[in-house]
């Protein structure tokens, strides 16, 4: 059998229903390729007596017993066929951790001939060249790598951090490692205790990490081989009395240069993310950075957080981890990093400009993996608080990904399902232990429980959530509401409807089926209104004025915000609280050269999403050092909606060329066809 064969049972296993397209994409598969893998792994499964796999509506789904598919794994990983890609990198790891590896060796192993190792190892050295490390032949002595030991390391780290902690992946790396099965244990079981005395849950993927850290400083000290600095530095940052926990945990596991190894398993301990919060040794400098960003992101994404100290708090909790996984050279990879960069673009735009206080205090720079799980932290926090009245049913939610991941995908379902209670979110290793019973589960792991399970993805896309909303009802509620059904759907049900009758009116039609067919109006109203609009449809040449009075400040913002009083978008109060909010020695509302975005809380009056547009012929001081002549109001119903105009908007004005169209301009609807033009272009 091959690894492809057991990723894919895998796969189906802890997604259920994944779709065709999803499963290409993920072992990277022609349609003809799944098929032919689907075969493959029917005929294993029914060779051992499971049911086979379902393929319905180009969805696939595995009905099989947690511990039984366990106990199939560790038979299967025994005879699992690995692509060239594979063996390549357990011929590195083999390396690394152990002296004397011959090809000879090497071939037996991994069960294949010398020719396959020697062009395996061919493509070794080419990989290890590019961190700057060499691949050395000593005849019978076997191969050994020179270099940066640090570089050695984190080569080794960064293959292990894409391993994923499914049974079939732990096992086959356990196995192909060739570990001996008392040493490994030992090594997890000092994790554990560790874990217990400093009152940390890691999540399953992070204690794998963790236990490989130690077993490679274990080794590669063993061989010899040390690390060239001692991380004295970036342990000032960590608590003592995890310094202190870890030195007495591990300090015996080595015989030379034991302080540089034990700060450096410091430094990993202290880099992943817990579930439960961690002690660190405050650093006034990152508290004060860390509260300009939220005040600047208030500010910037013209919203109002209601939880500001919580938030401050889930920062400084993942700050000081993803600085040091920075500072050693192994960031986080964000599984997630390409679906958040394409549903929330302007969110990462945003989160990027205001973190550069943070990042001067940590001296390092966030990039995009570690930049995502921030971006994940600050969404989180901006979810709607809803109240929960006379809740029917509690959930909790696991999670195999960590903290970040969890708090995102818990909001999620929140706003998701208002009538359900969500308790809170576990890692599967808590959840064996979990005193609470809820009604239902939602988990992004296959588990051995008799509760309602909903398996989940980690991060849920729209499509995802209207299909997790008909499973729950039908399940927990025996119904189904359409409120998520795509307006495309109603006009096929409106096309079914006009075989047999007339409709003298089509919106006002879907609109009462809407009505009729939602649990209730309040969540229809909810989602139209969060509809994201782009910043030409907020700015309709109606909202936009050229004028050449000579105003003053109030007199200028009153103007400019005109049109959206006229026409109900906000009341007086919030232009009020506008000119309260106002300090000329801290013009926040100055976003560019020229440029203002005077705006209030959406809770200041706001009844509708609006924007308004003034330019003047005389500019206004907003301070002494800025004037403006271009003024924008913009009226934010919630926290979400206008976040992809505004974003727009701060890219637009930012670049000169941009201003000047817009100061150059002779008429109203010329300034409209201006950003029309910009929506078309993107």
């Amino acid at each position: 059998m091959n690894s492809l064969t057991l990723a894919l049972i895998d796969l189906v296993v802890h997604t259920p229903w994944i779709s065709i397209e999803e499963l290409m994409e993920k072992l990277d598969l022609t349609k003809v390729q799944v098929d032919y893998q689907l075969r493959l792994a029917n005929e294993l499964l029914g060779n051992h007596q499971f049911s086979k796999i379902i393929k319905k509506n180009g969805r696939l789904f595995l009905q099989i017993d947690a511990k039984a598919y366990r106990a199939f794994v560790q038979t299967q990983v025994q005879s699992v066929y690995l692509n060239p890609f594979e063996r390549q990198k357990f011929v590195f790891l083999l390396i690394c951790l152990y002296e004397n590896q011959t090809m000879a060796s090497l071939a037996k192993r991994l069960n294949v001939s010398k020719n396959t190792i020697q062009a395996d190892l061919k493509e070794v050295a080419t990989a290890c060249e590019k961190e700057d490390i060499h691949l050395v032949s000593a005849g019978k002595k076997g191969y050994s790598l020179k270099g940066c030991e640090s570089s050695i390391r984190r080569m080794y780290l960064s293959i292990v951090q894409g391993e994923k902690t499914s049974e079939q992946t732990i096992e086959l790396f356990l196995r192909m490692m060739d570990f001996e099965e008392d040493f490994y244990t030992m090594l997890e079981n000092k994790v554990e205790a560790l874990e217990q005395k400093l009152g940390f849950s890691f999540s399953e993927q992070k204690l794998f990490f963790l236990v490989q850290v130690l077993c490679l400083s274990i080794l590669r000290n063993k061989q010899g081989a040390y690390l060239e600095e001692d991380y004295e530095n970036y342990a000032k940052l960590l608590d003592i009395q995890v310094t202190q926990q870890i030195k007495e945990a591990f300090e015996n596991l080595f015989s030379s240069q034991v302080t540089s190894e034990l700060n450096y398993l410091t430094m990993h301990a202290l880099s992943l993310n817990m579930v439960k919060k961690l002690s660190f040794a405050k650093n006034t400098q990152l508290e004060q950075a860390i509260k300009q960003a939220i005040d600047v992101f208030e500010q910037k994404s013209i919203t109002h957080l209601d939880e500001k100290e919580k938030l401050y708090e889930a920062l400084y909790q993942h700050l000081i981890p993803a600085s040091l996984r920075i500072k050693l050279g192994i960031p986080d990879k964000n599984a997630l990093l390409g679906k958040i960069k394409d549903e929330h673009s302007e969110y990462f735009y945003l989160v990027k400009q205001v973190i550069e206080p943070i990042e001067l205090v940590l001296d390092c720079q966030f990039e995009e993996d570690e930049l995502a799980y921030l971006v994940i932290i600050f969404i989180s926090f901006l979810r709607s608080k809803q109240e929960e009245k006379q809740q029917k049913k509690t959930a909790i939610v696991v999670c195999r990904y960590g903290v970040s991941i969890s708090r995102l995908l818990l909001e999620m379902l929140k706003e998701l399902f208002p009538n359900i209670h969500f308790v809170t979110f576990v890692s599967y290793r808590e959840f064996k232990t979990l005193e609470v019973r809820p009604d239902i589960i939602f988990s992004t792991v296959h588990l051995e429980t008799d509760i309602p399970t909903f398996f989940i993805k980690h991060f849920l896309t729209d499509k995802d959530k209207i299909e997790l909303k008909r499973q729950v009802e039908m399940s927990a509620y025996g119904k189904v509401s359409l409120i998520e059904k795509e307006k495309q759907d109603y006009e096929e049900l409106l096309a079914i409807i006009e075989k047999y009758t007339n409709i003298k009116d089509k919106e006002n039609l879907i609109g009462a089926l809407k009505n009729y067919l939602s649990e209730n109006q309040q969540e229809v109203q909810m989602i139209e209104k969060n509809t994201r609009k782009s910043l030409s449809e907020l700015l309709p040449q109606e909202h936009i004025q050229i004028s050449n009075q000579k105003l003053d400040l109030e007199g200028a913002i009153r103007l400019a915000a005109k049109p959206l009083l006229a026409n109900g978008y906000i009341e007086e109060r919030y232009i009020q609280t506008i000119m309260k909010n106002y300090h000329p020695d801290y013009p926040y509302f100055v976003i560019a050269p020229d440029v203002a975005l005077p705006h209030a809380s959406n809770k200041d009056g706001v009844n509708k999403l609006g924007m308004s547009f003034l330019r003047l012929k005389d500019g206004v001081e907003f301070s002494k050092e800025f004037t403006v002549r271009m003024i924008f109001i913009i009226a934010p119903v919630d926290q979400h909606s206008h976040i992809d105009a505004i974003t727009k908007l701060y890219k637009l004005v930012s670049k000169e060329s941009f201003r000047n169209k817009l100061l150059n301009a002779s008429y109203e609807r010329e300034l409209q066809q201006i950003f029309m033009e910009e929506d078309e272009n993107e």
